[in-house]
């Protein structure tokens, strides 16, 4: 019986049996009535009490129900409370007199502010300079229109600084449509801001940058265009000029040996002849310096060119100058490549002229012209067994009128390499040399730019 007691008043606790026990002992009451009354004395026992048990029935079912829908609604609202304590994003709601009443915990983590100290004070408090006319502006409108704020909203930090927020605020409202309530939510946009400040201020350097890289330009070009008329009065200067005394010191030296010969004596004539020879390699001098200014100046065409039949081309033309010198030469491998045919040519003929030059004093000459895949490029060589030269010297070799021969061993104008530099930079290429002594000199040279080219560092290189 005590069990019985307790289970029942365990029932009575809960809301929907409480209601249904209420309603069946209602319903007994109600029939107990009616039948001391003898209203129901005819009507069977069993039907009245089994419409009185249906109605209790139908009571508790109801009443059930509304306690599920009661905990549906509690289960939902305990989920958003907990979605907005665990967002990252700081969440703020005032009431209609900007009050704060609510602030989540990313509002304590961004601006320092704990919620006991935010709770009930006005928002205007985070204003940066006491009341914030932006913020204020922003509330004061939502209060008023019910218009919603998006965009940057400067606020403050407890202690000082300043967080910039990527905020939005919005109203909330009642049935009637009247605002209740203010929401702001924002996240942390600070460091965003700086990189964009970054960002402006590197775009800005680059446009300074580029506006002086484009005078700077504009003034090399002006230069450039002042060089290349100074070197045309140059090459006229050095045409005609300078070429014409020359002919007439010949000319007249000439006459004089011929016509005058026999008075004068052997240290005369042979005086006669030095001015001749002297003529002769200042014209040959000039011509080479006119070489090199074409060089410069040439429009570059690059075409297919065979390397071993303009080579061999012009070895030919050096033995028809003198049939008596042996020499064995050899055009090695595969030698086609892109490039201007008259500038590839006029590489070879100084190449080969020299190597054709510095092994006479040879019994058994040899040149060799060839080609080799390295790092990606194809680097071209002229090979002889000649002179030679010091190695430590060898950037002195491309150098203008720079001679690393005396001129009673090896005539020449020191002009020729210099020329040759210029013809291969003109490809975007570079030459070189690798040499000793009474051992001969290699010349490098490659016609095409590559990534080793641009880097300008070769680790063989003298």
């Amino acid at each position: 019986m005590v069990d019985d007691l307790h289970l029942l008043d365990r029932w009575s606790r809960s809301p929907p049996v409480a209601t249904g026990v209420l309603a069946a002992g209602g319903a007994a009451v109600l029939a107990a009535a009616l039948c001391a009354s003898g209203v129901l004395r005819e009507m069977p026992t069993a039907l009245l009490l089994s419409g009185f048990a249906l109605a209790a029935a139908a009571t508790t079912a109801l009443a059930i129900r509304g306690a599920r829908e009661r905990q549906r609604v509690w289960g939902m609202a305990r989920l958003l409370n907990r979605t907005v304590r665990q967002s990252p994003m700081l969440v703020l709601i005032t009431d209609v007199r900007q009050r704060i009443i609510h602030v989540n915990p990313a509002f304590t983590a961004l601006t320092g502010h704990p919620a006991d100290e935010a709770l009930g004070r006005n928002a205007c408090m985070l204003a940066t300079e006491g009341a914030d006319p932006e913020a204020d502006a922003a509330f004061r409108s939502a209060l008023r229109d019910g218009t919603a704020f998006r965009g940057p909203l400067r606020l403050r930090r407890r202690g000082g600084g300043t967080l910039w927020l990527g905020a939005r605020i919005t109203a909330l409202r009642d049935d009637r449509g009247e605002v209740t309530h203010l929401v702001l939510v924002g996240e942390d946009v600070g460091q965003q801001r700086e990189q964009e400040a970054r960002l402006r201020r590197i775009s800005h350097e680059l446009e300074e940058r580029v506006v002086e890289r484009t005078l700077e330009l504009a003034r090399r070009t002006e230069e450039l265009a002042t060089a290349n008329a100074e070197l045309e009065s140059f090459n006229y200067t050095l045409s005609h000029d300078l070429r014409r005394p020359l002919t007439t010191i010949r000319s007249f030296s000439e006459f004089l040996l011929e016509d005058y010969g026999e008075r004068l004596d052997d240290a005369g004539r042979a005086d006669l002849r030095r001015v001749m020879a002297a003529a002769d390699r200042m014209d040959l001098m000039i011509r080479d310096l006119l070489r090199l200014c074409r060089v410069q100046r040439a429009p570059l065409e690059r075409r297919a060119v065979d390397v071993g039949a303009v080579g061999r081309a012009i070895m030919d033309d050096l033995r028809r100058s003198a049939p008596e010198r042996s020499l064995r030469f050899e055009a090695a491998g595969p030698l086609q490549t892109e490039a201007d045919p008259e500038l590839l040519r006029l590489v070879l003929e100084n190449l080969l002229e020299n190597a054709w030059k510095y092994t006479a004093r040879r019994e058994q000459a040899e040149v060799v012209l060839g080609a080799r895949e390295r790092e990606g490029r194809r680097e071209f060589y002229v090979r002889d067994n000649g002179a030679g030269f010091d190695a430590a010297r060898a950037r002195e070799a491309f150098e203008p009128f720079k001679r690393l021969h005396r001129h009673e061993e090896f005539e020449g104008t020191g002009i020729g390499l210099a020329t040759v530099k210029r013809a291969v930079e003109r490809h975007g290429g570079e030459v070189w040399v690798d040499a000793a002594p009474e051992r001969g000199a290699t010349f490098w040279f490659t016609l095409a730019p590559t990534p080793a080219d641009a880097a300008g560092s070769r680790s063989d290189r003298p």
